[in-house]
């Protein structure tokens, strides 16, 4: 069972099987501060909320005027709720899990220095940032949600992967420094802004697909396995660039308005077919030692200093073995 089962078990179970709770009424003339250790608090408003303790906290249909603060904890559930401030997740240890879903953040989502500690944003509006970074943290789940400005997820140590679909961002998209096992993952999202993913190093693979990107997307400075981008619609650049990989990069079906750019990479394996660019496709300076493709793309690529098995090769065609 993966751990995205677990959350996501976890979390029904919290709605279902009905915790002990505690009710506010949202009559009270002034609302608040409240702690939350080990129960649920099911409706009310509240001027904030701090979590506290290492066992489950659930809020439910409450407004909180201010900020949730999580400190420490082992399963946190946020639904149905409206918060006019911050949720700011700090020093959470002990592999559990913040959720958030169903809700209207107006300001920032905030998760630093945690340890082994997962994120899953379902359904939900964040006003301005959600940051993740500076910390271990264990898997990243972003789906269908509305992010108002950027998303920085930085300098992290990821147990789990990194899965963000079916979301808008509406500002910049920084993916940097982290290092980890599994795959990013990014599919059928829509980025107002530039999509950056940068100088991360992890087991597996980068794989952008199935997005709208208002701004250029960059990949570049990554150590990994494989890159896969595919199906993507890019309004300025896509650049993939400086990338050592023990597999291969895979580029098909991109629809970009600008140029396509792929240089200086490492890689066993590369496939570029059935691209449009508005401008120009330039592939250069890349060393590949098994298998190239290149089909149907518009324009025709151009191709220089690039090496095929330590020969200099720089033909539009296919060699090599898959």
């Amino acid at each position: 069972m993966t751990q995205k089962s677990i959350i996501i078990g976890f979390v029904a179970m919290a709605l279902v099987a009905g915790f002990s709770s505690i009710a506010y009424s949202a009559a009270e003339p002034i609302p608040q501060d409240k702690i939350c250790d080990g129960e649920t608090i099911s409706s009310g408003t509240f001027n904030s909320i701090t979590v506290l303790g290492d066992s489950i906290c659930v809020i439910q249909n409450v407004t909180v005027l201010k900020n949730i603060e999580v400190l420490s904890t082992q399963f946190v559930l946020i639904s149905d709720s409206i918060i006019e401030g911050d949720i700011m997740i700090k020093n959470s240890f002990g592999g559990g899990s913040i959720n958030i879903l169903n809700s209207i953040i107006n300001k920032n989502v905030k998760m630093t220095q945690s340890d082994h500690t997962s994120i899953w944003l379902s359904q939900s509006t964040v006003g301005k940032n959600l940051i993740l970074k500076d910390q271990s943290i264990g898997e990243i789940l972003i789906e269908n949600s509305h992010i108002g400005h950027d998303i920085q997820i930085k300098n992290n140590n990821m147990d789990g992967g990194l899965e963000l679909e079916s979301s808008i961002i509406l500002g910049k998209t920084d993916i940097k420094n982290n290092i980890g096992h599994e795959r990013i993952a990014l599919e059928n999202n829509s980025f107002g802004k530039n999509l950056k993913i940068i100088e991360n190093d992890i087991d597996d693979s980068i794989e952008v697909t199935l997005n709208t990107i208002e701004g250029k997307l960059d990949i570049k400075n990554n150590n990994l396995r494989d890159i896969e981008v595919g199906e993507n619609t890019i309004n300025k650049d896509l650049k993939i660039s400086n990338n050592q990989m023990t597999a291969g990069i895979s580029v098909y079906d991109n629809t970009v308005n600008k140029k396509i750019h792929i240089s200086k990479n490492q890689m066993s394996q590369f496939w570029i077919n059935d691209n449009i660019s508005n401008s120009q496709i330039k592939v250069n300076n890349n060393d590949i030692d098994r298998h190239f493709a290149c089909q149907n793309n518009l324009p025709v690529p151009d191709l220089k200093k690039n090496t095929f098995a330590g020969q200099d090769f720089n033909e539009c065609t296919i060699v090599g073995n898959p």
